[in-house]
C-alpha cells in the first residue's frame, strides 16, 4: 500500500458524496479519468464528486459562438413556472419548517407595498445549473478516434482533433503511448469520420462523458426573467453574428434550402428577432407564445 500511497499521494477522508467514498482501493474516475484511492465501489474521485460543476448542452452553431467569444449568455426554460403572471420569486433565508428549505427558490404573491407574502407556492427550487462562480462543462457531439500521433477526440463542431494527451498524461516512463489509461476507444480513423466513411458515427453530446469535454465556463451572473423581455443587448450575447455587408444579424440558423455541400444562413433586422427565430426552430412553431420565465445565465469560458 505504501508504493500507492507514493504514487497517487494521501488517503482522502471526506465524507461519501455522489459517487465518491473513502477507501484503499485504486479505481479510475468516470469523470476525469484519473486515477484515485477510495472505496471498491467509488465511480469518482473526491474532487468530481464535490466539485460543483455540472453538464450542460450545446449544439454546433452555439460551440462555435462559444469558441468565437460570440456567445456568453444561454437561455433555458424553468421547469418550475408561477402559477400567474403576478408571483415573484423569492429566497428563503429563514423557514420555521425543515432546515433543508433554507436557500430553496418559491414563487410567491407580495402585497401592493412588497412588504408581505399574501400567497405563496409551495413547490421549492434551485436552480438546475449552480450558482455564481459555480462551472459547466459543455457536452457536444464529439467521437473518440485514431490520429497518426495516436488516440484523440474529434469535435464536430469546428472540425477539430485534439490529441488525448493534451488532455491528461498517458504516457508511459519511456513516453510512449499507455493505451492502458485511455478511457476511449480508437478504432475509427478521424479522416474517415470526417469524410462520413460507412460505420464511422459521430456520438451524441448526450452521451459525452467529463473527460472529453474540452470547454468548461464559469457563471458570473444568474436571473430570471420571462423570454420575450430580452433587449437587443443582451440578444447579441446569445452568439449571432453581424452580418458583413448589413446591418443584419444571425449566422447560426440553418437556412430552410440550406444543405450540406451548399450552406447558408438566415439572416434578420434584429439580434432579437435572431435570437426569436433560432428559440422556435429548436423548441417548435409557436412556443413563444406561452412567453415562459427562463433562467438566464451569463459566463465566461476557463478553459478544460
Amino acid at each position: 500500500m505504501t508504493d500507492i500511497f507514493e504514487t497517487l499521494g494521501k488517503r482522502d477522508e471526506r465524507p461519501m458524496n455522489g459517487g465518491w467514498a473513502p477507501g484503499y482501493y485504486t479505481n479510475k474516475c468516470s469523470t476525469c479519468g484519473s486515477e484515485f484511492i477510495g472505496d471498491k465501489r467509488a465511480i469518482t474521485c473526491a474532487d468530481c464528486a464535490y466539485a460543483k460543476e455540472r453538464p450542460i448542452l450545446f449544439n454546433g452553431e452555439m460551440v462555435r459562438a462559444i469558441l468565437d467569444g460570440r456567445k456568453i449568455q444561454t437561455r433555458r426554460i424553468m421547469k418550475v413556472q408561477p402559477p400567474c403572471a403576478s408571483y415573484q420569486m423569492l429566497r428563503i433565508v429563514d423557514s420555521t419548517g425543515p432546515r433543508s428549505e433554507r436557500g430553496k427558490l418559491h414563487w410567491a404573491q407580495l402585497n401592493e407595498n412588497k412588504t408581505q407574502v399574501i400567497d405563496s407556492d409551495h413547490r421549492l427550487f434551485t436552480c438546475p445549473f449552480g450558482e455564481i462562480g459555480d462551472r459547466l462543462w459543455v457536452r457536444e457531439t464529439w467521437a473518440t478516434v485514431n490520429t497518426e500521433s495516436g488516440p484523440a477526440l474529434a469535435y464536430r463542431a469546428d472540425s477539430d482533433v485534439i490529441p488525448w494527451r493534451e488532455f491528461c498524461d498517458t504516457t508511459c516512463d519511456d513516453g510512449s503511448m499507455d493505451y492502458e489509461k485511455y478511457p476511449g476507444d480508437y478504432c475509427m480513423w478521424w479522416s474517415d469520420l470526417f469524410d462520413g466513411a460507412d460505420g464511422h458515427k459521430w456520438k451524441p453530446s448526450i452521451h459525452m462523458p467529463r473527460w472529453a469535454s474540452r470547454i468548461t465556463l464559469e457563471i458570473t451572473d444568474i436571473r430570471v426573467e420571462r423570454l420575450l423581455d430580452i433587449t437587443e443587448r443582451n440578444a447579441r450575447l446569445e452568439g449571432p453574428k453581424p452580418h458583413h455587408l448589413s446591418n443584419e444579424w444571425g449566422g447560426v440558423e440553418p437556412h430552410p434550402d440550406s444543405t450540406k455541400k451548399s450552406p447558408h444562413w438566415r439572416w434578420f433586422a434584429s439580434a432579437i428577432n435572431a435570437f426569436l427565430s433560432l428559440w422556435e426552430s429548436i423548441y417548435g412553431t409557436g412556443s413563444l407564445n406561452a412567453n415562459p420565465w427562463v433562467w438566464v445565465i451569463e459566463f465566461k469560458r476557463v478553459g478544460i
